[in-house]
């Protein structure tokens, strides 16, 4: 079990670094293509690709940033619970409560991925070229792929929880 956890830890350190570099690379390419739009404005011209691409990548920023929020375990919690339970020296039963909370959310967001999965399955058939010759379904793909770093995430942190217990 260790062996896995170290794995898997290995795994998800380079996914923490990917996304952290993702998110840095998104970040600079939106600045920098919403600054030009902004410049060419004063020309009184645009590039109409800018303002949809700007647009997708705010929405990978999104996912990136909630599986770099995921790992560090940094993201929207309520914890009045675990607070009381700290406080109360019941150590054990928050271990158990917080496996439960991750099993919790691993459902939650592979049900989530299965969904955008299947919404992507319909736009691959449905959907239409959207700009720069890049289909829909490509950009739609990155609801389940955000879903999936995620739920990744979640696993490390559920197998390394037995291995810290």
């Amino acid at each position: 079990m260790r062996r896995i956890v170290r794995y898997a830890g290995r795994v998800d350190s380079v996914l923490d670094k990917a996304c952290t570099w993702g998110l840095f690379i998104s970040l600079g390419i939106m600045i920098f293509f919403t600054l030009l739009n902004i410049v060419l404005r004063w020309f009184s011209t645009t590039i109409l690709w800018i303002e949809p691409f700007v647009r997708q990548l705010v929405f990978l920023s999104a996912f990136l940033g909630g599986a770099l929020a995921t790992g560090s375990r940094s993201h929207i919690a309520i914890d009045l619970i675990g607070r009381i339970m700290d406080t109360l020296g019941w150590k054990q039963v928050r271990s158990v409560l917080d496996k439960i909370i991750i099993v919790f959310c691993l459902i939650a967001v592979f049900w989530l991925a299965y969904a955008g999965y299947e919404f992507t399955l319909i736009e691959l058939e449905y959907g239409k070229e959207e700009f720069l010759g890049i289909h829909s379904s490509v950009l739609v793909a990155i609801v389940p792929f955000g879903l999936l770093l995620i739920g990744f995430r979640f696993i490390y942190q559920l197998l390394a929880s037995f291995v810290e217990d």
